[in-house]
């Protein structure tokens, strides 16, 4: 008879503990979704990392930035990291991806000087990820030496580890179209003002100017650069320096294009100059021409010029 009444009495206390667990992890998994829908990055200190990442039960993942983003700290990158980290989880909170499975957050070291010790950190910033019901293992910290960390590789290595897939949305900048804009806005305004006196505009020297940036600009991969987003110089993540040493062999012809067309340009300029009034006919017989074959007057002209001074050189 007693041992029933004890095995009853264990019964009783496992299913109470049962249900006061799944009471905990549900009001945890409720008041970080709360957060989550007022703020992507949720901001701990060490009293919450305690309560929602290493205190049991965890059926989440959780995605940690380490930063230390007070100027006293002099980190020269935590803000940048920042800004990168921000951009995936404002990116996961309007995906279809978002669920209660993920969590994005961050820990400052003024606010969780416990958590750096407790995790052995002496440097900032580190991106963890503390999988549910296991502790991190060897591939859960971001090896920022290999990967980096922009939102793009963020984004694939959160992949990799929770099987999420993350889209990287960043926000629309206007500032070209401002720029543009504000630009154009001026030139308007200038030929209203001048609207008496528009004879600049038949000077052969201002477009014969104007056609021999245009050819350079195009001819020195401007527009390639602008297509593929090509870095004039790299920026150095854990250091924070700039400086132009490339890891790429297409980097690396691209840093020399632009020497190679420095070069040409500075001769073709000079040579424009010394044989000006020969430069001026064939600029003012391009432009003089029918509208039709303008734009192949131009190119001919350009080429022409160019091998005349190639064979003279």
């Amino acid at each position: 008879m007693n041992y029933l009444l004890w095995l009853c009495f264990l019964w009783t206390c496992t299913i109470v503990n049962v249900l006061h667990a799944d009471n905990n992890l549900a009001d945890k998994v409720q008041q970080l979704t709360d957060w989550s829908s007022k703020n992507s990055l949720i901001r701990l200190n060490s009293e919450r990392f305690k309560h929602f990442v290493r205190t049991p039960p965890r059926n989440y993942s959780m995605i940690i930035m380490l930063t230390a983003l007070s100027p006293q700290r002099q980190c020269g990158v935590c803000k940048h990291a920042h800004d990168e980290f921000q951009v995936v989880a404002q990116s996961y909170r309007y995906s279809k991806a978002f669920s209660n499975k993920l969590f994005f957050a961050m820990v400052d070291f003024d606010e969780g000087a416990e958590v750096f010790q407790y995790l052995k950190l002496n440097s900032a910033p580190v991106f963890i990820h503390f999988p549910p019901k296991t502790k991190p293992k060897k591939g859960d910290q971001l090896d920022l030496n290999r990967r980096g960390f922009s939102a793009d590789h963020l984004a694939k290595w959160v992949q990799d580890r929770t099987e999420i897939r993350i889209e990287i949305y960043r926000p629309p900048d206007y500032s070209g179209v401002l720029i543009g804009g504000f630009a154009l806005a001026m030139i308007a305004g200038l030929l209203y003002l001048k609207r008496d006196s528009l004879s600049f505009l038949y000077n052969n020297l201002i477009w014969g100017i104007i056609v021999i940036l245009a050819i350079l600009t195009f001819v020195s991969g401007q527009m390639w650069n602008n297509i593929h987003g090509s870095t004039f110089a790299n920026h150095d993540q854990k250091t924070g320096h700039t400086h132009r040493k490339y890891d790429r062999k297409k980097e690396n012809a691209e840093a020399l294009w632009r020497l190679l067309v420095l070069l040409l340009s500075s001769r073709y300029l000079a040579i424009f100059f010394l044989f000006f009034d020969q430069n001026i006919t064939v600029i003012h017989t391009v432009f003089c021409s029918n509208n039709t074959v303008r734009v192949i007057n131009i190119i001919h002209a350009a080429w022409s010029s160019y091998s005349i001074r190639s064979l003279l050189h």
